[in-house]
């Protein structure tokens, strides 16, 4: 049975009188997704404008692209993990795997070593390390991403002036100019997302023609947009708005087909429906499963991962300390204790004192501080030692898990104590302190005691669940008061307390961020105690999928924990019209540097004809109700239809970063502005071309003269677009490559905004 096509609102095109009809339009359903061409064009054209955008692409993409051969910004992190991945160690990141497998294989082709850490923006590359090769494989994607903008317009039906408009907003637009130089993974994410977009439209076309249905070209686009939605989805996570861009048309387009009038048979309309979710849904699955296969067997070393992990996830690790140096943890230990989340250690010192007076007014303790450092100090105050809560015990007695015991600060003989006290930057949250031995009574004692209360590492032995040094992660609970101990990266401590990391008591204790501890080693371990752990542990095995969930759920927890205040983070209405940016690079010696801002030519016309396209749909609607006809039927068929989905596309990748508690930054905008270059070409072609007055004239000469009008208007405006978009390139050219130095006077006059650039005094 052949679908038929139905024109908008619902009406056949077999009941559209001759007149109306034009057989340049080419409808892909009912008042949706309408791709058009109003008026055939040369081939050649869009094979000139196409290779025209690939050379400037390349262009200003290529050139100095090996400088500054310096770390710049988060290369700091994506050349780091590649680098791990090439030695096989073990890291945690909060981004899905694949964009960082992929350059460590470009790596692995030159055979790197992964020496090389990118510890710190600013090292100069050594030699050796193919950083330019990792920026070149960027580069080639973000050339690939203004052909398939131009490719995306041209499926669209749109003429090649318009095709070229769309992608020139991408090829001088500094922001994508920035992420396509660089070892950074957004370039890999923007490359599969326009892919999948321009995958979908292929399938979607074929599948409008019966004929064409369940052919071979059509399950390869349909595999194809699955296959790419999952590469975009296995390099950020933000790549499920792109899923929900598609998933949108998807089912619509499954709406369609319920239609009676389309004369589909039940069993036919089921095979669309489960070729689709097999092929959108379960295939983009399986293939994101198969890159975390690729981690997880990739990185079987020991590496700086290793602390996000349980202690179960790290003893299948090559090397691992939990797994060789792991002690049995006896009473009357000396030991110290590592917070798991911050790397610093448990510390006290009887020369720090809390102030009697904070700057608020409130009083405190003035009792002995107790903090958490990197222990980068020689005088032993991070050492405490386990006392037991009952008589009886001795030194040949193991420590079990949830015991509650007493922890005695060695070096100023006294015992760690919480009391309903504020703390000195959290009132909410209780000061943690300490009391000299010879003070404890039976007033105090119960505020001395603490349970070891259990998080990861059940024992291996289920039969004597004696905790173990490394292997065991807990909270420090206060029996007396229920709070937590918890370890404050930001703010530090004042001088008062030389800048250590607050520790107090949290009243959540379910909370687990920066309150989960282990015990480190332990001190003068006696000899008879100091076997090589293989004795007791074997290295075991752990399924796929428990590695896989225990990795999800830590990549979630660490992302949502990303709430700091950060300098260059900006919100996200702020993003559209690239109000602020981001400090990529900047060269004290020769006042250069790399600022990440948008083109805010391109930027700010886009939004302009968003709110116009909004307005014009508003005003549509209103009028529709009241009986009157505002837009000829044909530009109404394209403001509902791809226009439409293109919009809602852009607010897919855009609006729920509203409510995200996460830092963000103007690069998450990226996605949505590519989606946005297309909607805003094609609205710029269909509003060129459409009737706000449909006129009933016969006159083909005087048709024929208005297309001709509009086609010159179209590239007037294109071409004065375009013009004025290279020129803002240009301007901001300095700051975009970081190879010229301005003047005082040239960076001010580029401040603008809540931009804040190095060198403007």
């Amino acid at each position: 049975m052949a679908v038929k096509n139905l024109g908008a609102n619902g009406a056949k095109l077999d009941n559209i009188k001759e007149k109306d009809y034009n057989p340049s339009y080419e409808y892909l359903g009912t008042k949706s997704l309408l791709f058009k061409s109003i008026t055939g064009s040369s081939e050649i054209f869009y094979i000139i404008y196409h290779y025209v955008v690939i050379f400037f692409a390349l262009l200003t993409r290529l050139i100095y692209i090996h400088k500054p051969s310096e770390v710049i910004f988060d290369e700091v992190h994506f050349g780091k993990f590649a680098s791990h991945y090439l030695e096989h160690e073990y890291y945690f990141d909060l981004h899905p795997p694949m964009g960082k497998i992929c350059i460590s294989l470009l790596g692995q082709l030159v055979n790197y070593n992964g020496a090389f850490k990118f510890d710190d923006i600013g090292i100069q590359y050594p030699e050796g390390v193919p950083f330019l090769l990792y920026r070149l494989f960027n580069c080639m994607l973000g050339v690939g991403i203004c052909s398939f903008i131009f490719k995306i317009l041209k499926e669209l039906k749109l003429k090649p002036i318009t095709c070229f408009l769309g992608a020139m907003f991408v090829v001088f637009d500094n922001s994508h100019v920035i992420e396509s130089r660089l070892i950074l993974l957004d370039a890999q994410l923007n490359f599969w997302i326009v892919a999948s977009i321009y995958a979908f439209i292929r399938f979607y076309k074929l599948q409008l023609n019966v004929k064409k249905n369940f052919t071979a070209s059509w399950y390869l686009w349909l595999n194809l947009t699955g296959l790419f939605l999952s590469f975009v989805i296995s390099i950020k996570y933000v790549g499920v708005f792109t899923f929900i861009m598609i998933g949108m048309a998807v089912a619509f387009n499954l709406w369609q087909l319920l239609d009676k009038d389309a004369q589909i048979s039940d069993k036919t309309l089921l095979k669309h429906f489960l070729l689709r979710v097999q092929a959108l849904i379960v295939c983009p699955f399986v293939y994101y499963l198969f890159w975390f296969y690729l981690h997880f067997k990739i990185l079987y070393k020991s590496g700086p991962g290793d602390d996000f992990m349980s202690p179960e996830f790290q003893r299948t690790l090559e090397e691992s300390p939990v797994l060789k140096e792991a002690r049995d943890l006896n009473y009357f230990d000396i030991v110290n204790f590592r917070m798991s989340d911050m790397n610093c250690m448990l510390y006290s010192n009887q020369e720090l004192k809390y102030p009697l007076q904070y700057p608020d007014g409130r009083i405190s303790s003035q009792g002995q501080q107790v903090s958490c450092t990197g222990n980068e100090y020689s005088d032993d105050n991070s050492w405490w030692q386990i006392l037991p809560t009952v008589e009886g015990v001795n030194n040949n007695h193991g420590v079990a898990i949830n015991a509650v015991v007493q922890l005695k600060h060695i070096k100023s003989n006294s015992i760690l104590k919480a009391h309903d006290v504020a703390s000195p930057q959290h009132p909410t949250n209780e000061e943690i302190t300490t009391v000299l031995v010879d003070d404890v009574n039976n007033e105090n004692y119960e505020f001395t005691l603490f349970k070891l209360e259990f998080v990861s590492g059940k024992p291996t032995d289920p039969a004597v669940p004696q905790m173990k040094t490394k292997y065991n992660k807990f909270k420090l609970v206060h029996v007396k008061t229920q709070v937590a101990l918890l370890a404050h990266p930001e703010p530090i401590l004042p001088d008062w307390a030389w800048g250590h990391f607050e520790v107090n008591g949290n009243k959540k204790i379910q909370e687990k961020t920066n309150q989960i501890w282990s015990i480190d080693s332990i001190k003068d371990l006696p000899s008879e105690r100091d076997f090589s752990s293989s004795d007791k542990f074997e290295q075991p095995k752990m399924s796929f999928f428990k590695k896989y969930f225990e990795l999800q759920k830590r990549m979630f927890e660490s992302n949502n924990a990303l709430s700091s205040d950060h300098p260059f983070a900006s919100s996200p209405e702020e993003w559209p019209l690239s109000l602020s940016g981001v400090s990529y690079w900047n060269d004290d010696s020769s006042r250069r540097q790399i600022f990440f801002i948008g083109n805010l030519v391109g930027w700010w016309l886009q939004m302009a004809f968003v709110l116009i396209y909004v307005v014009v749909v508003i005003l549509d609607l209103m009028f529709d109700r009241r009986g009157f006809v505002l837009i000829d039927k044909f530009t109404r068929d394209s403001v509902y239809g791809s226009l439409m989905w293109l919009f809602l596309g852009w607010l897919a990748h855009y609006l729920p970063f509203f409510l995200m508690n996460r830092q963000k930054f103007l690069h998450h905008y990226l996605p949505a502005h590519l989606i946005l270059c297309v909607f805003t070409a094609q609205f710029i072609e269909v509003g060129t071309y459409a009737k706000f007055i449909p006129s009933d004239c016969n006159d083909d000469a005087k048709i024929e003269g208005n297309q001709k009008l509009n086609c010159i208007k179209l590239h007037v405006l294109c071409i004065a677009i375009i013009v004025a978009v290279v020129f803002f390139f240009n301007y901001w050219r300095a700051l975009t490559y970081g190879l010229e130095t301005l003047s005082v006077e040239e960076s001010l006059a580029r401040q603008w905004f809540d931009i804040k650039l190095q060198y403007v005094k």
